[in-house]
């Protein structure tokens, strides 16, 4: 499997992680009846979250395409780094600058 592949795959399962943990903060679950049991539900996923992060951190895009899934996967996380276009802060304006332009690129 190329660096990319492994990459995209990467990201593809956090971004399936990403959608399970959203769940649990939605609908009626008794693990969200406090945060001592909702921190418990959560950690496995959590830790499945961050060993799959971690080697989409460690992965080193090599095509456009790689480096796309990253920025998605991104996106899909942090929602509000789109909105930093227009921050206050340089860093955050051009961040937002880049994953709007970036989430826009077709190959």
């Amino acid at each position: 499997m190329t660096t990319d592949a492994e990459l995209i795959r990467l990201c593809l399962e956090f971004d399936a992680l990403h959608v399970e943990w959203l769940s649990y903060f939605s609908g009626d679950d008794s693990c969200r009846d406090d945060e001592t049991k909702t921190d418990k539900c959560l950690s496995a996923i959590n830790a499945r979250m961050l060993a799959a992060m971690n080697q989409i951190c460690a992965t080193k895009a090599t095509t456009l395409t790689g480096l796309l899934s990253r920025v998605r996967t991104l996106a899909k996380w942090e929602e509000d780094t789109l909105a930093y276009s227009n921050s206050e802060f340089w860093n955050e304006r051009l961040l937002g600058a880049i994953l709007r332009d970036a989430l826009e690129i077709r190959i």
